[in-house]
């Protein structure tokens, strides 16, 4: 039987990091695995990805991690990309070695290629990536479930016994946070996993000093690496 969200998010938060962070990569992943292996024909798929030219920096090297993108289907995803983008750039021809030269042959051959503005536009990304898409789906589905049940006992003591949440991923439960109860948890456990990690950051700090040089580093070692994933969320 499947686990409900709620208790994904009380597993989630037993683990290290933001635990809507780990649900939502856990769910591209398996999108994106479903995508390579099943969608890569797809016509509507396709065309999106022909207008996004692919995934965006952060899905497209998802889909290089081992176990998620399938060899073949990126092959078949991204020669339809390149066969779309080199009907659209103009042959440089032998005598316009130059940059300067080839972008002047551009600005004055508009019947064929049209003004330079239009290539750019054509070298550019006109949808949105189909991963990132998904992407804010997962977190319009867990953001709102957290925030209803942190009301609840096994939610709040999990999420308080957590590393609590990452600012992006706190904004999103922050405004969909109806009960008191919800906000004094989430405001109390963000206050504490604040100041713990400011206190490791500091600790990380006065052990690089000179003076201190003697004392070993802790668990505060990766805490400037915790530090921005926390503002920026887990990549």
């Amino acid at each position: 039987m499947a686990a409900s969200i709620q208790e994904e998010l009380i597993a989630a938060c037993q683990q290290p990091g933001c635990p809507v962070c780990r649900l939502v990569q856990t769910g591209i992943k398996h999108y994106l695995q479903h995508l390579f292996y099943e969608s890569v024909n797809d016509i509507g798929l396709r065309q999106q990805l022909r207008r996004s030219l692919g995934f965006c920096k952060e899905h497209a090297r998802i889909s290089l991690q081992p176990g998620v993108g399938d060899a073949l289907g990126v092959s078949i995803i991204y020669n339809d990309i390149f066969t779309n983008l080199l009907r659209m750039l103009p042959e440089a021809g032998q005598s316009t070695p130059d940059e300067a030269n080839l972008l002047s042959r551009l600005r004055a051959n508009r019947t064929k290629f049209g003004s330079l503005q239009t290539l750019l536009k054509a070298l550019s990304p006109q949808a949105t990536c189909p991963a990132c898409e998904q992407q804010a789906e997962l977190e319009h589905i867990f953001c709102p479930a957290l925030g209803e049940h942190l009301a609840t006992a096994p939610m709040a003591q999990a999420f308080q016994a957590g590393d609590g949440l990452c600012l992006p991923h706190l904004r999103l439960v922050a405004s969909e946070e109806k009960s008191d109860a919800g906000w004094r948890v989430l405001l109390g456990s963000t206050r504490a996993c604040f100041a713990s990690l400011q206190a490791e950051l500091v600790e990380f700090i006065r052990k690089n000093d000179y003076r201190f040089q003697g004392d070993a580093i802790g668990a505060e070692r990766d805490a400037w690496q915790r530090a921005i994933r926390k503002v920026v969320g887990e990549g």
